[in-house]
């Protein structure tokens, strides 16, 4: 919470993708252009959560 972001739907979706072949980070990086964040940022920061 300190850096502004909180696992939730998107960091899902990130954590299944390294199980499911052909899902992508669509959904993460909406979220994060809606926010006015570098979405690819999020995603890496997403993947590092446990």
């Amino acid at each position: 919470m300190d850096e502004g972001i909180v696992p939730g739907g998107g960091a899902t979706y990130i954590h299944l993708s390294e199980l499911i072949t052909g899902l992508n980070f669509a959904h993460s990086k909406v979220i994060a252009t809606n926010a006015c964040v570098d979405r690819e940022v999020v995603v890496e920061k997403a993947r590092k959560l446990n």
